[in-house]
């Protein structure tokens, strides 16, 4: 298999829009409801804790297919990162619905995982760190990410710091938010 094949497959595969279909099948255009994205906590406020279960296992279980496709095809080491990264980017950035798609989470978690299982327990444990004040997703979020990212890069796996790296900017707006209405909040020292 041809390897800029195998990453266009990756990438196309990742794109497979679950959120988006499920809404379908409910009648509900995912776009346009909560916060416009077709990722699992859209899914569960704008669709249902069931309906986002399966937004959520059909995102994890597509992530996981790329890995396992291209094991089968032979690819190992530092490649099956890159095919992972595409179908990142794919669930991300999705061609099928105009580049609109999901933060990613639940797609880079369980690439990243499946390829270095020291990430979940670093990205739970700052994740949790990080949650334990503020209460606040997205921000407990980029700060896990940004724990795995770095965790990546002692080890040179430079697609999965992209993984890390592109969810964190698609965590940014939240979490750009969140930190600007908590240094407002702060008082001042004058």
């Amino acid at each position: 298999m041809n390897e800029i094949i195998a990453i266009g497959i990756a990438y196309l595969l990742g794109a497979f829009p679950s959120g988006y279909l499920v809404g379908m099948v409910l009648k509900k255009d995912i776009l346009k409801l909560g916060s416009g994205n077709i990722g699992t906590a859209n899914a569960v406020r704008s669709l249902g804790k069931l309906p986002g279960v399966i937004v959520f296992l059909l995102d994890v279980g597509k992530g996981l297919f790329v890995v396992f496709l291209g094991k089968g095809w032979g690819f190992s080491g530092l490649f099956l990162w890159w095919m992972a990264a595409a179908a990142l980017l794919g669930h991300v950035y999705p061609v099928y619905l105009r580049f609109r798609g999901g933060k990613g989470l639940a797609t880079g978690l369980a690439v990243t995982a499946l390829l270095k299982p020291w990430i979940i327990p670093i990205f739970v444990l700052l994740f949790l760190l990080a949650y334990f004040k503020p209460h606040h997703v997205a921000f407990a979020s980029s700060i896990g990410l940004w724990g795995v990212a770095l965790y990546l890069a002692w080890y040179g796996i430079y697609p999965g710091v992209l993984i890390a790296l592109v969810m964190v900017w698609r965590h940014w707006p939240e979490t750009r938010t969140f930190i600007l209405e908590k240094t407002k909040q702060e008082p001042s020292h004058s």
